[in-house]
């Protein structure tokens, strides 16, 4: 009785502030751009939470759930009840927020799939030996795509520092061997994510889209050279280890738009 009463005798006039009160009588067209900034700002902080899943082993429910989210999303949002103009407004942002959040389950099944791969002993001990035998200064050095002035850059970033990476791939931190699965995988996830990231701040100075090209250029002569010349017996992990890197690098691009 004492909460129906509490609420029969509400009024926003009396409860709230007078700053909080002329929001609530805001029209609809005078709410649209806070409405806007506001589900913006939201999109924002979701996407720099969701996007800390490309450091880890994402389970399979995961995965579908985030698939479920991205066919769902934008519909739910245009049956929303409100007005056609904060709609419209909304509409825009969630296509781009789902738009990021497609590419960061690619990147996700990816990881996945190519960590499942690499921590098989065999598999990666192929991976590495072609990895060896693959000239890539070479491959850089010839690509027309690539400036004359970001080779030698690119050389000595890919070269020296993924060739350490790949090495390292489910190792532990003293050195040995890890023997779990599952860890063995988080393993091989991590490193190359944190790898993958460390790319675009070496190259600050390049257009995104830019370097988008060079990478995908490098890892679509690189996967030619094997299948052409080297008859790869590892070409599935290489596949997945190159569309990884691509597809991450893609979502860092995006990200970094989205959050401007």
């Amino acid at each position: 009785e004492s909460l129906f009463n509490e609420i029969d005798n509400f009024s926003f006039e009396t409860r709230l502030s007078h700053e909080y009160y002329a929001v609530y009588e805001m029209e609809y067209e005078e709410l649209a751009p806070l409405i806007k900034q506001c589900y913006l700002e939201c999109c924002k902080s979701a996407i720099k939470l969701i996007s800390k899943i490309v450091f880890q082993q994402v389970p399979e429910n995961v995965q579908t759930a985030l698939c479920n989210f991205e066919n769902c999303y934008v519909d739910h949002i245009r049956k929303m009840n409100f007005k056609k103009c904060i709609i419209e407004d909304n509409v825009e942002i969630a296509t781009s927020f789902i738009h990021i959040i497609s590419i960061l389950r690619k990147v996700v099944y990816l990881s996945s799939s190519a960590s499942k791969l690499l921590s098989a002993n065999e598999n990666k001990t192929s991976f590495c030996k072609e990895w060896d035998e693959i000239n890539v200064p070479q491959i850089i050095e010839n690509h027309p795509l690539i400036p004359k002035n970001e080779k030698s850059h690119i050389i000595e970033k890919v070269c020296a520092y993924l060739s350490k990476i790949f090495r390292s791939l489910g190792e532990r931190e003293d050195g040995s061997v890890e023997t779990n699965i599952s860890n063995c995988r988080d393993n091989i996830i991590r490193k190359l994510s944190i790898s993958f990231a460390s790319i675009p701040p070496e190259f600050f100075n390049v257009e995104p889209r830019k370097l988008l090209l060079y990478v995908d250029a490098i890892g679509s002569t690189i996967l030619r050279e094997l299948t052409v010349e080297n008859y790869t017996s590892s070409f599935s992990v290489w596949w997945s280890v190159v569309c990884w890197c691509n597809e991450y690098m893609v979502l860092m691009a995006e990200i970094g738009g989205f959050l401007k």
